[in-house]
């Protein structure tokens, strides 16, 4: 609220002086009164008197002072699905001008104040963001606002090269492959009429492809 102004009247019609005693919470500067911070605001009203009229007693008046509201607006919101071990970025602002926190649960990680990378860290699952304003002297705390992403599998390929030609009675010999995620690859014979594998070893069984 914008300062604003008091009043009092002393019966020897002096002039009332107003004092805060309580300046954390407010402030006085002759009879305008400025909000600090939420609390309690007790404002002292003082007729010190003169030749004629001795001190008035103080008469002391005391308000509560209530932190003022705030919202979050999101501002670059998470995708609804990302992929394993990529990266999206999120921001918010608070309607307040303080900085929102960002925060994360579930299958991602990642934080920042006002704005955030987020790395998803699991194909499935569900990455919670979360952004909050604890607010201060002057507001009090923004209601959480909260967003889900789905998590994603990644897609991978293979690597094997060309196998060269064989000679029935070959002994066994191993393949090798490779993927792009780097977990193992795993073989098999779609022709064991001709050939057998184990692990990653063929064994030859008869000519044929």
């Amino acid at each position: 609220d914008p300062p604003f102004s008091v009043s009092a009247t002393a019966t020897s019609s002096l002039t009332v002086a107003f004092s805060s005693l309580t300046t954390p919470v407010c402030t006085v500067t002759g009879s305008t009164v400025t909000l600090v911070s939420s609390g309690t605001c007790t404002i002292r009203a003082a007729q010190a008197g003169d030749t004629n009229y001795n001190a008035a007693v103080n008469v002391d008046q005391s308000f509560t002072v209530i932190a003022a509201s705030q919202s979050i607006t999101v501002t670059t919101p998470a995708p609804g699905s990302a992929i394993y071990n990529n990266t999206f970025s999120v921001a918010a602002t608070a309607s307040s001008g303080l900085g929102v926190a960002i925060t994360t649960s579930g299958v991602c990680s990642g934080s920042g104040t006002g704005s955030a990378t987020i790395t998803m860290t699991s194909g499935t699952g569900t990455c919670t963001v979360h952004y909050n304003q604890a607010g201060n002297g002057i507001y009090g705390p923004a209601p959480e606002v909260t967003s889900n992403t789905t998590a994603a599998k990644a897609g991978q390929s293979i690597t094997f090269g060309a196998l060269s030609n064989k000679t029935m009675g070959d002994p066994p010999f191993s393949v090798s492959a490779t993927a792009t995620s780097s977990l193992t690859v795993a073989f098999s014979s779609l022709t064991t009429p001709v050939c057998t594998v184990t692990g990653s070893t063929v064994t030859l069984v008869s000519s044929g492809t």
